[in-house]
């Protein structure tokens, strides 16, 4: 096995300890990784000696980052990994990556975002992107790796996370603001790593990307088939933008032994006949110009999912363009939500929207009356692109009773799924909430206060998932779970 150059930057040794520890101990060759660490701040005497115990560990206090110091730690390691605090690794991690790398010959590196330890899915995840503002990139987490087989292109790079030769950061450091157009520049390819070697304890918001001023190259472009229309003279810092939202982040087309096993998922669950209708609703609400073109990416990313029994309902003025997106689409009226006095405008339009979602699931059922459950989903639930020929298994949110998640004590209504049986039942409550507030104290009720009482109220019609972050339960229909 190669020499590994594990780095970690933080403000000090507690606060990277935990995944120092970690990362040496589940490591197949320990005496083959040496260490530096980026600090703010000196380790106190008890840390001096802990670090004293790991061999070949040396530190810069003030450091700068991992990627700045690299050059300064390097004593001839064949290969360098960028780590993050709160990182966490599988057995055998230094072995498995060696051979993964290797495999996708000399000028590759691995990045990608671990998943957090609590998530319904563990599989690493593609770098994704959202929007481009005043020059800015702004990256999240994309694509999941769950049903691949072999590491996936992708264009962009995690800083917190990066294993690759050591001439790769060699390179790349120098231009550390947009490190993944300056890969490409030295002849450098990014792959998404596919196992779930790795994971994260905490949540890391990947930090803003300076895009260059004069766009970025064709050659870039053409690398992953973004395809420019033929208007724009020059490439534009937004182009890079089409890379995502054209969801190439990672090849579409689904393994043969991963289809034929979801196949067979799909169809026991239509034998168990569970037939959900998911049902969402896109309004022109009043928000900001760069908070609705958000809104918009993930209502496409949304309605482009692959085998989601999806409908929507739009207002009469926005109905032929989202229909052109999700055909299955019905023009929104004022009397679909709760009963409303005056003009909705304002928050007040949000606040209505919040208390009328299982109304909208009842307007659904009138139409489509086939269904055994539907299922409330708001239109920017899904925050990455779906594989195109995944099926989606319902085993763990459609039950005998209304599923929706909490989050540290506050309810998630992102996602509610109601089985036919009670759907009446519950619009039917919701009213008699609604209105008691109203006659009591002359204003709507708090949605998420109503929707407390009413699991108090009716505790056997619900069954309340304890999830780690908001808009994660559809990824138990993804994963396929069976029950939380």
């Amino acid at each position: 096995m190669d020499r590994i150059l594990l780095l970690l930057a933080s403000n000090s040794f507690s606060d990277v300890s935990a995944t120092l520890r970690d990362a040496m101990e589940k490591a197949k060759d320990r005496e083959n990784i040496s260490i530096g660490l980026s600090l703010g701040e000196e380790p106190g005497e008890e840390e001096a000696q802990e670090m004293a115990g790991y061999g070949e560990l040396t530190y810069l206090c003030p450091g700068s980052d991992s990627w700045h110091d690299a050059r300064r730690f390097w004593r001839g390691e064949a290969l360098i990994m960028v780590s993050q605090a709160g990182m966490g690794f599988t057995k055998g991690w230094d072995a498995q990556m060696q051979r993964t790398l290797r495999s996708l010959g000399p000028h590759a590196a691995l990045t990608g975002m671990p998943p957090y330890i609590w998530h319904v899915m563990n599989t690493m995840w593609a770098v994704g992107a959202s929007k481009v503002e005043d020059g800015y990139l702004t990256l999240h987490r994309g694509a999941a790796m769950h049903l691949t087989t072999a590491p996936q292109r992708t264009p962009f790079l995690n800083p917190g996370f990066c294993f690759a030769p050591a001439a790769f950061f060699r390179l790349v450091a120098e231009d550390q603001e947009v490190p993944f157009l300056m890969a490409f520049a030295q002849g450098w390819k990014l792959y998404t790593l596919h196992l779930p070697l790795l994971s994260m304890s905490m949540h890391i918001q990947l930090p803003e990307v300076r895009l260059p001023d004069d766009g970025v190259t064709e050659a870039f472009l053409a690398e992953y088939g973004f395809q420019r229309k033929k208007r724009e003279i020059r490439p534009s810092a937004a182009a890079i933008l089409g890379l995502a939202r054209q969801n190439l982040i990672i090849e579409r087309k689904m393994p043969l032994n991963r289809i034929v096993r979801q196949r067979l998922l799909y169809t026991g669950e239509r034998s168990g006949k569970r037939m959900p209708l998911c049902v969402t609703c896109f309004l022109t609400l009043p928000v900001s110009d760069g908070r609705l073109g958000v809104q918009q990416f993930y209502f496409r990313q949304l309605c482009e999912a692959k085998n989601l029994p999806l409908m929507c309902f739009a207002e009469k003025e926005m109905l032929m363009r989202v229909q052109n997106v999700l055909p299955n689409t019905l023009e929104f009226r004022r009397s679909y939500g709760i009963r409303a006095e005056g003009q909705l405008d304002g928050e007040r339009v949000f606040h209505w929207l919040s208390l009328s979602l299982v109304h909208f699931l009842e307007s659904a059922r009138s139409t489509y009356t086939a269904y055994t459950h539907y299922i409330w989903l708001d239109p920017d639930v899904l925050r990455c692109p779906v594989w195109e020929g995944v099926n989606f298994q319902w085993q763990g949110v459609c039950t005998n009773q209304i599923v929706l998640a909490r989050v540290r004590e506050e309810l998630d209504l992102s996602m509610i799924a109601v089985p036919t049986e009670l759907l009446a039942k519950l619009a039917r409550a919701v009213e008699a909430l609604v209105e008691d507030s109203v006659r009591r104290d002359g204003v709507w009720p708090d949605v998420h206060e109503m929707w407390k009482k009413l699991i108090w109220e009716h505790p056997t019609w619900f069954r309340v998932l304890e999830l780690p972050a908001r808009r994660e339960m559809i990824y138990l229909a993804m994963a396929g779970h069976h029950g939380v």
